[in-house]
This record gives structure tokens, sequence and C-alpha cells, in this order.
């Protein structure tokens, strides 16, 4: 298990504290091409046998929506999907051999891949419609 995923976990009261049912918690549409995106990029990176499943993309939508309502949110923010991006997607890749040679992890990759896609700018997020 990688650390970020250790490190988001949460107790039953917090959980139900946090009131708000995570498939209600609202995700703008570039911010769900932004997680679809995200997901295309590990299909196309040349360092991955295997990239990101759409098992992948619905567990990064989740983790993002939760992540959210944890927050005391009800919508879903780019920073929301870069948090959970690596415990959502690193254990569903498949590395290229010569790289577990040279010990470079999934975690990695999925960082590199943060790096170099866009992100969507605050401005180009609409207002949640509440």
């Amino acid at each position: 298990m990688c650390s970020a995923a250790s490190s988001m976990s949460i107790t039953r009261s917090q959980h139900d504290e946090s009131g708000f049912p995570c498939h209600r918690v609202h995700v703008a549409e570039r911010v769900g091409y932004y997680m679809v995106d995200l997901v295309a990029a590990t299909r196309r990176d040349p360092n991955l046998e295997l990239g990101a499943s759409p098992r992948g993309a619905l567990a990064l939508l989740k983790l993002s929506r939760a992540r959210a309502a944890l927050a005391g949110r009800e919508f879903v923010t780019p920073d929301d999907v870069k948090a959970v991006a690596v415990p959502a997607l690193a254990h569903r890749l498949a590395l290229q051999p010569e790289l577990w040679v040279r010990r470079v992890e999934p975690d990695q990759v999925v960082r590199q891949i943060l790096d170099t896609v866009p992100t969507p700018a605050p401005a180009d997020l609409p207002d949640p419609e509440f």
C-alpha cells in the first residue's frame, strides 16, 4: 500500500459527520474531463505497459467526491483530483519491464502525468448551482 493511501483513512465518526452523500457532490464538466484526460494519459504513457481502466476512472471520480465531501464542499476541485490520483491509479498500472529494473514506482509515473496534463484553471470552473 502506498503511503498516500494510508494517510487518507477516516474514522466512522468522521464519515458520519460529513453528512453529505458523496454521489451528490457536483463534478463540473471541466473537472470531469480533467479526470478523463488523466486516465487517458496513463494509456498513452510510454513508461506503462498497461494504463488505467474505466474502473480506475470511476475510482478517481469516487475518491475525488469523497475528499470534497470530507472537506465540507458540495463540489469537486482539480486539487481534490490531484490529491487522490496516486492512490486511485498507481496500483492499477503495469510498468514497462525496464522501469522495474530502474526501480521506478507507479506512483512516480502518476505524479509525472499530473505534472503534464493541464489542470483546469479556476476561472474555467463554473460556480456550483445549488
